[in-house]
């Protein structure tokens, strides 16, 4: 039992934040690109929630890393 509870406490957490900010960057970006952006807005506001998406998703990561 105990050999179970170190592997678990020592594995390595897989980042979740990233994937998610990537998901809700997609999602806000074809949601909101039309509406913030008049002109080619969904590619816009995709290519932005991606990279906003991606910079608080390392930063939630880096957060929760310890």
């Amino acid at each position: 039992m105990e050999n179970e509870e170190t592997k678990e406490e020592n594995s390595p957490k897989k980042p979740k934040g990233l994937a998610l900010g990537v998901v809700f960057g997609i999602v806000f970006g074809i949601i909101l690109g039309p509406i913030l952006f008049s002109d080619d807005g969904t590619s816009v506001g995709i290519g932005l929630g991606i990279a906003l998406g991606i910079l608080f998703g390392a930063a939630y990561d880096y957060r929760n890393k310890k």
